[in-house]
């Protein structure tokens, strides 16, 4: 059945974001390797301190893993012990001889390192106290000031304006072996969540007068090895799209799972087939793997004009900034409901914020989702230095102690859930990435597993992942 739900968005804004002008190099192409029909009735806003404060609750380290356990390049900006575990640098050559990234192998040792010293990335009921009450997105549209309201604004914010929709997941839960994206919504003809978005975005461009604006919105999927070759090949077949020219990639990584008994990279029994293997062994990092995969250098993410001029590895990201792009609207890809709103990314972009969530008010069906909290004056647990008071924090329910379900799953005390709908400055974005050496000190969610979820006799393992919010 079909519900009315508050649509709600969480501003959280950073202090001095630096918002640079873009780089004059141009790059006219570049390849950056819940159904939710939920109408936009209103938003919710609210202003935190910053970026930088929102990760600063949690210790974190920067680290180099070479052949030998080394201390950490700069010991004195972090809490972290400065020694690396011996055991990450069986972790580090692992995922080199798989051909991640650098900025995928310094990502998880970040989190192994928290691991390694007994972080359960869990946050108490006692630390957090819930979010009352939030401006609405009725609010913002029935008192436009301080928003661009002239429709040439609104083209130059939309062809500044990149679309990212997360589509790294298979439908195995829906039974589908192929992307989630891929499934059918409706029959005859035969439609699919991808489908509905390339609509969607052709609908965007075409209410735009191109007098009014220079480009339309670019189309980023975020994919993952298991979905892109289908995803490629439907796009190019339904719709006429190619690589590099009507739409671009960027590709998530991978991560080695952690046998829970010895913190050493989990094995697959003997006998077991490569293709098996691959599959036991590894396991996506989570959504906030997002702002690793626009980070790493790759030459996947320049086009041959870039290449030619010997810029091989520049990133994703550096690549958007210097085509022009400032905003990116990030969603999932099963969700229909997450069409980009002219003004609210009107809002966004005067608000000077580097970072804003939409969220809903959590229903039944939303109680084990992530929901929204403020920090209480004790600050967090497994953190050594907490959050002023009243900051704004995401909590996943993998972060939830068994003693605080009830209360996690209390809609009517913790409001307002996660949509994953996310609005992000990449300049801010880039600027506190530079700050930080390539990494953004997300909380820690330790997720216990099985090495064959099939097989709840398997290996423990732990998972090291990472939300985006």
């Amino acid at each position: 059945r079909s519900m009315e739900v508050v649509r709600l968005v969480i501003l959280l804004c950073l202090a001095d974001a630096g918002g640079g002008a873009p780089s004059a190099v141009s790059r006219s192409r570049i390849s950056l390797s819940h159904v939710s029909s939920q109408p936009r009735s209103s938003i919710l806003l609210a202003a935190r301190g910053g970026f930088a404060a929102a990760s600063d609750a949690y210790p974190s380290a920067t680290i180099s893993m070479h052949d030998t356990p080394r201390e950490a390049e700069n010991p004195a900006a972090s809490p972290v012990s400065s020694a690396v575990p011996a055991e990450l640098v069986a972790f580090a050559a692992k995922m080199r001889a798989d051909g991640q990234s650098e900025a995928a192998v310094a990502a998880f040792g970040e989190q192994y390192v928290k691991l390694f010293r007994g972080e359960t990335g869990l946050i108490r009921e006692s630390d957090i106290e819930p979010v009352v009450d939030l401006p609405t997105l009725d609010r913002l549209r029935s008192d436009p000031s301080g928003s661009p309201a002239e429709s040439a604004d609104l083209s130059n914010l939309l062809s500044r304006t990149v679309v990212l929709k997360l589509n790294g997941g298979l439908g195995t839960g829906m039974g589908l072996l192929g992307p989630k994206s891929l499934l059918t919504v409706r029959e005859e003809p035969s439609v699919c969540f991808l489908d509905l978005i390339v609509r969607q975005l052709q609908h965007m461009a075409a209410a735009s007068p191109a007098s009014e604006m220079s480009r339309a919105p670019l189309f980023v999927l975020l994919n993952s090895g298991a979905t892109a070759t289908a995803t490629r090949s439907h796009l190019e077949t339904a719709h006429g799209l190619t690589l590099g020219v009507g739409w671009h990639e960027i590709m998530q990584s991978m991560a080695p799972k952690v046998d829970a008994a010895t913190l050493l990279p989990a094995e697959a029994p003997d006998g077991t087939s490569v293709e098996e293997k691959a599959n036991l062994e590894w396991y996506p990092p989570g959504h906030g793997d997002l702002y690793v995969a626009l980070a790493a250098p790759a030459a996947s993410a320049v086009d041959a004009e870039c290449a030619d001029t010997g810029e091989e590895g520049v990133s994703a990201l550096d690549a958007l900034l210097a085509d022009g792009y400032r905003y990116a609207f990030v969603s999932n890809s099963d969700n229909l409901g997450a069409t980009l709103d002219a003004q609210v990314l009107a809002h966004f972009a005067s608000s000077g914020a580097s970072f804003m969530m939409e969220v809903c008010e959590r229903t039944e069906s939303d109680k084990k989702g992530g929901h929204v909290a403020r920090t209480r004056v004790t600050g967090l647990t497994d953190s050594s230095d907490g959050e002023s008071a009243g900051a704004l924090l995401l909590r996943e329910s993998a972060q939830c102690h068994e003693e605080d379900e009830a209360a996690f799953q209390d809609i009517g005390k913790h409001k307002y859930f996660n949509t994953n709908n996310l609005w992000l400055d990449l300049q801010a974005l880039k600027t506190e990435l530079d700050a930080r050496g390539g990494i953004l000190p997300l909380p820690l969610i330790r997720n216990p597993k099985t090495l064959d979820p099939r097989d709840k006799k398997s290996m423990k393992v732990v998972q090291l992942e990472t939300a985006m919010g």
